[in-house]
């Protein structure tokens, strides 16, 4: 339940968005068991463990969500700008705690029932076995054997002293000195151990590399500390007390304090990530939460997969490997579980040579800066005597080019023949996907595979593989179809939805029809991954079509975009939902959406609808917008709501004739001057925003408190006959069944 005291605006999100929570282990969160106390800024999103009241006073913002056990009311004074709720799996229980958000307090989404994670300890770091105290004064000087350190001291200009891992005392750097704590070029944490560090004035705590550093006791900083490229390199645990930044300190890297309050005093700034039991951000204070670090990805490149050689044969292994969030170091090749080499430079290559006569399962291990390892789908080559001579085999069905419905059944089918030996088998693949195979011919030559599932959504290049029985191998020529998504439709554009980040153009079906867009990284409006339509000569035209269907009339398109203005409709970005077309125009120094009054004829003008929404600075909208349209297409009509408030309804789709019976494209279109995006597309048959059984544009609950039915599609009826359809009322806030009142 949601309590507003004072003016403003807020949404919530409908409850079909239920399954954004299983995102939660890719996004950007910080653990705190107590409710924090926020008076400056959280870029990311934060989950508290204990069901306490938590308030946002007016400076305080959290840029993601907020996650609480349980099903605590909300409070809202003033003007917050709030997301709304979004209803996880967990617990209901308890529900006696309230989220109150005051003044100019921004928040993400509450997300409510979410169940308290497994919660970190921290040992106390070993007694130190140095006896040995040393002050250092000035540049140059040496601190001696480190076995027997136990205490060091840093005075003056002192400078940076390189700190071999190891178990120490107590650590204090004044003035212009510092220690660089980790080794160069590692992929494995070095370890440290002190009682306690202090760092005063302009002194620093470097990393070189992967470091975890156990505290026995709290630390004040007033220095900085950490990697400002690799914020994942600095793990800071704390056994017992507190860490607190003073004056202008940034410190990157990863906090772990169980039992101790973390303190973001001023101007100073922490980038990496908290799990504490108590976190207090005063003034400016700014923690910014960075997800862990994203594994390489690594893939064969050659040679393809199912190629023959003779013995004894040199092959040449190549694979390409990219490392999102650092470098790659190494990629490893592997003969099963056997190494066969490694490569530490681009392009990563290894030639096998002298190979006999077999079949061999090869694929490539990447390892990243910071110890991640991802492993290459396996690709299977054959080695074969002279003699033998490799089969022949082409894939008849389906055709090159063709588009299919999905999913839907398909039938695959091949000819293959051997000319001095037998076919033992056809294997069908999609890409390096095996999809199944066959053994026993139809006929002669002829191989079938009967797919009961189909293919998911996309662009799709098959294959038959062909092995004889001296284990020869032989690939068919690739045959592209296009699988089209049917509705409901439903895409977040993360990486558990198969969405990499790279260039959008055939991904799940997507087109990129002129400029570029890909999918790009922390600048989504839910989990971490959104779609960036490029600046450049021309502004991207991305598009997704949709299998044709007659099942219902009405659909309902929901999205979440960050639009550029443009001077008038055709130089502002641009959506289009089957014959609704939305854009997004400047309107003084802010902007609002415009949407298309189609004349029926090809023809029309465009009319401006919704509120205002505030610019950037430049032409960006300064926030996420939502658009929800629904789709009328019996009546040929639509309406638009923007964030969750009708702006126009009944508007005639821009078709010169008779409109389609369905969805069947969704399309964007940038602009040339500024890059936009848009996150989170839904386009199916339940209405997002409120429970709506006849798809009639009217909340059920309205409709039964003023004797409509819910069931029946009245919208243009007039149960009190006072000149104003049912619908005008909705949308006025009036009262159908009382004309008195209008």
């Amino acid at each position: 339940m949601i309590t507003r005291i004072g003016s403003g605006s807020g949404s919530v999100r409908g409850a079909f968005l239920f399954f954004c929570a299983s995102l939660l282990a890719h996004a950007q969160v910080s653990l705190v068991r107590h409710a924090p106390t926020l008076n400056g800024t959280v870029e990311g999103s934060l989950q508290q463990l204990t069901a306490e009241n938590v308030t946002l006073s007016g400076n305080g913002a959290v840029t993601g969500d907020l996650l609480i056990p349980g099903t605590p009311t909300v409070r809202l004074n003033g003007s917050p700008v709030f997301g709304g709720i979004i209803t996880g799996t967990g617990s209901a229980t308890p529900s006696n705690h309230q989220l109150t958000i005051n003044g100019s307090a921004r928040l993400g989404h509450l997300r409510t029932r979410t169940d308290p994670v497994a919660w970190p300890t921290v040992n106390a770091p070993p007694a130190p076995s140095g006896t040995r105290s040393v002050s250092l004064n000035g540049p140059g000087q040496n601190a001696g054997d480190f076995t027997s350190l136990r205490n060091l001291t840093l005075n003056g200009n002192a400078g940076q002293v390189v700190i071999p891992p190891g178990v120490y005392g107590d650590f204090t750097a004044n003035g212009n000195s510092g220690f660089t704590l980790g080794i160069a070029g590692a992929v494995q944490p070095a370890a440290y151990a002190l009682q306690r560090l202090t760092l005063n004035g302009n002194s620093e705590l470097r990393v070189a590399g992967p470091v975890v550093l156990t505290l026995a006791n709290g630390v004040t900083l007033n220095g900085t500390a950490g990697s400002s490229t690799y914020s994942a390199w600095l793990t800071l645990k704390i056994a017992a007390g507190n860490l607190t930044l003073n004056g202008n300190v940034v410190f990157h890297g990863y906090v772990v304090a169980p039992a101790g309050t973390v303190t973001i005093n001023g101007n100073s700034q922490l980038i990496g990530g908290v799990a504490a039991d108590r976190l207090v951000l005063n003034g400016a204070g700014f923690l910014k939460i960075l997800a862990a670090n994203e594994p390489p990805s690594v893939a064969l490149t050659a040679p393809s997969g199912g190629a023959t050689f003779t013995a004894p044969a040199t092959i040449a292994l190549q694979a390409s490997a990219t490392d999102g969030d650092g470098t790659v170091v190494k990629v490893e090749f592997f003969n099963g579980t056997a190494k066969l080499g490694e490569s530490t430079v681009m392009p990563y290559r290894f030639v096998w040579n002298g190979v006999p006569v077999g079949t061999y399962a090869i694929m490539a291990k990447a390892t990243d800066n910071l110890g991640a390892v991802t492993t290459s789908s396996t690709l299977t080559l054959s080695v074969t005597s002279a003699l033998n001579r490799p089969p022949q085999v082409s894939l008849d069905h389906p055709q090159s080019g063709a588009v299919l419905n999905g999913p839907a059944a398909l039938l695959l089918s091949a000819t293959a023949t051997d000319p001095d030996g037998t076919i033992t088998k056809i294997e069908f693949l999609d890409g390096e996907t095996k999809l199944g195979e066959s053994t026993v011919p139809i006929g002669l030559s002829t191989f079938k595979l009967n797919l009961a599932n189909g293919l998911s959504a996309g662009g799709h290049v098959l294959t038959a593989r062909a092995t004889d029985n001296n284990g020869a191998r032989a690939d068919s020529a690739g045959v592209t179809i296009t699988v089209l998504p049917t509705l409901p439709y439903t895409v977040n554009f993360e990486s558990l939805e198969g969405y990499r980040l790279e260039p959008l153009h055939g991904q799940q079906g997507w087109r990129v029809s002129q400029g570029a867009a890909g999918v790009i990284s922390g600048a989504a409006f839910d989990g971490s991954q959104s779609v960036e339509m490029n600046s450049g000569a021309t502004g991207a035209g991305v598009q997704q079509v949709f299998a044709t269907t007659s099942s219902l009339a009405t659909t309902f398109v929901d999205l979440w975009v960050h639009p550029v203005a443009g001077t008038d409709a055709l130089q502002g970005t641009r959506f289009e939902f089957g014959g609704a077309r939305i854009s997004f125009v400047r309107e003084g120094t802010a902007g609002r959406m415009a949407v298309f009054q189609a004349d029926g004829f090809g023809a029309g003008t465009w009319q401006l609808a919704g509120p205002v929404v505030g610019l950037n600075g430049s032409s960006e909208a300064a926030r996420w917008v939502r658009l929800t349209a629904r789709l009328d297409f019996t009546a040929g009509r639509w309406d638009l709501f923007v964030d969750g408030q009708l702006a126009v309804f009944d508007l005639p789709f821009s078709y010169a004739g008779t409109p389609p019976s369905s969805l069947t494209t969704f399309s964007a279109q940038g602009v040339a001057a500024q890059a936009s995006r848009f996150d989170f597309l839904y386009a199916g048959y339940e209405n997002p925003l409120f429970a709506d059984a006849d798809w009639d544009g009217m909340d059920d609950a309205w409709e039964r408190a003023h004797g409509l039915d819910p069931t029946v599609n009245d919208r243009n009826g007039d149960k009190d006959e006072d000149g104003l359809s049912n619908f005008r009322e909705f949308q006025l806030g009036l009262k159908p069944d009382n004309s008195d009142t209008d």
